[in-house]
């Protein structure tokens, strides 16, 4: 398991290697899988991020649950897995906690799955429409774009990034009063408890 650890450690250094230096700005949906913007982590914090990406996403493909009926998606930022997206019961809710929360490198989890809720296709345009027009508002804006990297799932926007307080909060006034957003999540690098992994299945959020 060693073995299979380290090499995922190389390929994931000898990536960021490559792509180190080009400031990508990306803007997802909930259901994209790309990552989202770490131009304000180390190379080292990167590399964890991208090794609890993969050891996650393949936990979840050992899971035995049905694909057609629990969409999950999840984001790693500093340390701490973001779960978003619909699961059909509480009992697979809380399957997928324990099992992601059990890799080593987690230090919080944010489970913001819904229970037993259908996202339609009308659902994810309309996600993606918001998408864009957050990005647009960020771009727009006297803050820096490059700080952020946002995920809209069911209305809800999650805003990933690292900032000063006075600039979050200047961009989340921005954010909420726009028309379908029903709350806005902040994602932000946190102080790390020197205790085992926080599951948190009930986050604080800003309320619209």
């Amino acid at each position: 398991m060693k073995f299979f650890d380290g090499l995922i450690f190389f390929f994931i250094f000898s990536l960021l290697i490559l792509l180190n230096g080009c400031s990508t700005v990306a803007y997802h949906t909930a259901n994209d899988t790309a990552s989202v913007i770490n131009d304000n982590l180390s190379l080292g914090t990167q590399i964890q991020d991208k090794t609890i990406e993969y050891k996650a996403r393949y936990r979840l493909h050992e899971l035995n649950y049905s694909a057609n009926k629990n969409f999950i998606d999840l984001v790693v930022y500093d340390g701490r897995l973001v779960l978003l997206g619909e699961v059909e019961s509480k009992n697979t809710r809380a399957l997928i906690d324990h099992e992601l929360a059990s890799i080593p490198e987690v230090y919080k989890l944010d489970d913001y799955l819904s229970v037993g809720k259908k996202h339609s296709w009308i659902r994810w345009s309309q996600d993606a429409l918001m998408t864009e027009q957050i990005e647009a508002k960020i771009f727009l804006s006297h803050a820096n774009h490059f700080h952020y990297s946002v995920h809209t799932c069911n209305g809800v926007v999650y805003l990933f990034g690292a900032a000063s307080k006075q600039e979050e909060k200047y961009i989340v006034e921005k954010i909420r009063v726009l028309p379908g957003v029903k709350k806005v999540v902040t994602i932000f690098p946190q102080i790390r408890p020197n205790k085992a992994t926080i599951i948190d299945v009930t986050p604080v959020a800003l309320n619209v």
